[in-house]
């Protein structure tokens, strides 16, 4: 199952600014983020049907 990742216009904006090489960085961590959605805290992380 995967997950759509929606941003904010600004942060478009932003990632359109960045250079190639970390607007790929960039890009394939926000894949990843739709792959394995994670919300982490300072004590615990929550991924899945935990949110």
């Amino acid at each position: 199952m995967s997950y759509d990742v929606l941003l904010h216009p600004d942060a478009n904006e932003f990632i359109e600014s960045l250079d190639d090489k970390s607007r790929r960085i960039v890009r394939k961590n926000l894949r990843k983020l739709g792959e394995s959605p994670c919300r982490i805290s300072a004590t615990s992380v929550h991924c899945g049907q935990d949110l």
